[in-house]
């Protein structure tokens, strides 16, 4: 399989999540959704796809 190309992005790692557990997890909600938004983004683009709005 070719690599035709490579995707390298941040996050913040919600480990490092300070205060109480609804904080933490909160941080943790945070990051799940920039990954699934920025994976959504990546493969609409690459395929040609309509983006989903929300």
């Amino acid at each position: 399989m070719d690599i035709t190309c490579y995707l390298s992005t941040g996050f913040t790692d919600p480990a490092r999540a300070v205060g109480g557990q609804e904080e933490m997890l909160k941080q943790f909600h945070t990051v799940r959704d920039e990954i699934r938004s920025r994976m959504r983004e990546f493969f609409s683009s690459e395929l040609n796809l309509p983006q989903e709005k929300g």
